[in-house]
Order: structure tokens, then C-alpha cells, then sequence
């Protein structure tokens, strides 16, 4: 019979089979770390930092490359969520098409990580920490670089694409994205053109994609649209009556361009 024993100094599991815990972790922590936090906030936060270390034994595996020498673990580092954890997972993937995607896994730590792990331990994937990163978007950017073409999205949402851009911004390959940013784009506006009131949060996050892929032409379009289908005033970034204060806010773009692209409006 599965188990659980809470004290005051200590959390221990007993669980069998290891299958029946692995979606109900999350609940679990989520759970307790809101009935210590009550009592003791410290002991809360010690169980937070803490969870990822406990999932790490009871990751999913998302296999892009069977064959592959890195095992890609994202983990936001975050309080447990009531809802399914999309990093609780490990991503087994190839070295050697990420160096060529991306100069900050071909040089650095990483690069230094995996040659020390080769030497000790040449039979077994190097596990590699990957924090802060949206598990999602890291196992559309393997799959990507790895040409796992049948495995990838037709028509990922605007909110997969701005998390998906944070990343590849964040490890220098954008510009593996030109190609598939065409597509998306293209594919998601005749999707907004069959709807009857048109998403301008989206329509605004597709705008910052195609500027930080340097794509004009789809940049220029996204723009004309906006401008059509937007309501009420466009109001200079730092409004919140506007629904293109995404444009304003957003990290991946220059404040004085945001406010160019608000005033031009």
C-alpha cells in the first residue's frame, strides 16, 4: 500500500509502485508545502527547493535522438504548481547537433560538462541541469535542431512561439527559426482570419517573434493587421488600457522601438 508519513522534521515516502507517484507528486508537494507554510515558512521553502531533486528520479523521458549522449533536464526551480509540471521530464537528445545550432553549447561549461563525463563515464548520458528553461519549448528546440520534422507542431500557439524565441535567444540560435517562423506565422494568421474578433495579445506576440527572427515581411503583416482589427486607442507603451502593452513591456524588444511602433499606430 502506497503511504505517506509527515513530521515536523522530516518528509518520507514509501511508494509502490514508483508508476502511481510520478503524475502525483506535484499534488503532493503543492499540498504540503502550502500546510507547512502555515506553520512554518521556512520548512516550505526548504521542500520547494527541494523538489526538483525528488522528481529528478521520477522524470518523464522524451527521446528525440535514440542514440543520444545528453539528457536534457529543464527544471524551473519554482513552488510545486497544483497542475501537471511540464518540466518533469528529461529529454534525451544528440550533443553534436546542438553544438552546431547553438555557440553556447558548443563552447563554455556545457562543452566542458559533457568531455569531463565522456572520460569517466563513456557509457552513460551526461545529465544536464537545464534551469529556468520551459520544458515545452526545450523539446521543440531539440527537436528542431535534430530535424525530427513529423514530430513538430504545424501550428504551435503564439504563447509556445514567444517561450520557444526566449530560448533560443537565450542560447544564440535564432536564427534556426527562420524557416519554421514563416510557416507558423503564416499558418497562424489564416487561423486568426477564420476567427470573428481577432487575438491582438497574440497577434502582438507573433509581432515581437517575427522582429527577434528578423523576419520582415510576415513583421510587416502581423503590423497591418494589428492595426486594423485593434479597438480603442493604441496608447504609448506603460498604459494599461492597451492591448498592445505587450509591445512595451516585452524583454526582447528595445524600449524606444516598442514606443515607435505604439506611436506609429
Amino acid at each position: 500500500m502506497n503511504w505517506l508519513e509527515l513530521n515536523k522534521s522530516h518528509l518520507s515516502l514509501s511508494l509502490f509502485p514508483k508508476e502511481d507517484i510520478t503524475s502525483r507528486l506535484p499534488h503532493l508537494v503543492g499540498a504540503l508545502a502550502a500546510q507547512i507554510a502555515a506553520g512554518s515558512p521556512a520548512a516550505a521553502s526548504k521542500l520547494n527547493t527541494s523538489f526538483c531533486s525528488l522528481s529528478a528520479t521520477m522524470r518523464s523521458r522524451v527521446v528525440v535522438d535514440p542514440d543520444g549522449d545528453v539528457l536534457l533536464q529543464p527544471c524551473q526551480d519554482q513552488e510545486p504548481s497544483p497542475s501537471d509540471r511540464p518540466d518533469n521530464i528529461e529529454i534525451l537528445v544528440s550533443w553534436k547537433p546542438l553544438s552546431l545550432a547553438s555557440s553556447v553549447f558548443r563552447d563554455g561549461p556545457f562543452k566542458q560538462g559533457i568531455e569531463h563525463h565522456k572520460k569517466s563515464s563513456p557509457n552513460e548520458p551526461y545529465e544536464m541541469p537545464m534551469k529556468w528553461d520551459d520544458g515545452d519549448a526545450l523539446i521543440l528546440l531539440a527537436r528542431i535542431v535534430h530535424f525530427k520534422l513529423a514530430d513538430i507542431s504545424d501550428t504551435p500557439t503564439a504563447v509556445e512561439l514567444e517561450k520557444l524565441m526566449y530560448l533560443c535567444d537565450k542560447y544564440d540560435c535564432i536564427d534556426i527559426l527562420k524557416c519554421f517562423g514563416i510557416l507558423w506565422i503564416r499558418a497562424l494568421l489564416r487561423k486568426y482570419d477564420d476567427m470573428e474578433d481577432q487575438p491582438i495579445d497574440d497577434l502582438c506576440r507573433l509581432l515581437v517573434f517575427a522582429y527577434v527572427v528578423d523576419l520582415w515581411t510576415e513583421f510587416t503583416a502581423i503590423a497591418w493587421k494589428i492595426f486594423l482589427f485593434h479597438k480603442g486607442p493604441f496608447e504609448p507603451p506603460g498604459k494599461d488600457n492597451s492591448k498592445i502593452n505587450v509591445l512595451g513591456n516585452h524583454r526582447l524588444v528595445r524600449h524606444d522601438l516598442a514606443r515607435k511602433i505604439a506611436l506609429m499606430f
